[in-house]
């Protein structure tokens, strides 16, 4: 008797892989990612999910649903619960294969005035606030690449 499971783990792996490429699993994909950025925010400035409820004027049960990722995340909650937890919903497109990458840029208190870390890894002052940069990459497949 000579079984090959190689051919079910194949078709199992082609299965995952075109499922992970359907509109529905982006959708949910990127649910979990916008939970897990607003989740790394709040333990960063050390903001329980209790004193997120008390912020927003919200019982605890409903950010414990808002934060399962199974609720319909719509632009409203997103941008209530940011400014509830001081912080700014930064979204935008790329084409489809690429990356970006943001660069924050902290304001300072006094003067407006905004650091950045140039090329050379020497601070200096920017006088007029910047927009976020988007940063074009080459499709991730072609980074592969690049790398081996």
């Amino acid at each position: 008797m000579n079984i090959q499971i190689t051919s079910e783990r194949d078709s199992l792996a082609e299965a995952f892989a075109q499922s992970l490429a359907t509109i529905e699993s982006q959708v949910e994909r990127k649910k979990l990612e916008i939970v897990e950025a607003l989740l790394d925010f709040m333990h960063r400035e050390n903001i329980s999910r209790s004193e997120l409820a008390r912020r927003m004027g919200v019982r605890p049960s409903r950010i414990t649903k808002l934060l399962s990722g199974d609720e319909n995340l719509t632009i409203d909650t997103l941008v209530r619960t940011g400014a509830a937890v001081g912080a700014d919903l930064v979204q935008t497109f790329v084409p489809q294969g690429h990356r970006v990458s943001w660069i924050h840029y902290p304001c300072a208190p006094s003067s407006q005035e905004r650091i950045t870390l140039d090329p050379g890894t020497n601070l200096r002052p920017i006088r007029q606030a910047p927009s976020p940069r988007l940063i074009r990459r080459r499709p991730a497949d072609r980074d592969a690449e690049d790398a081996a």
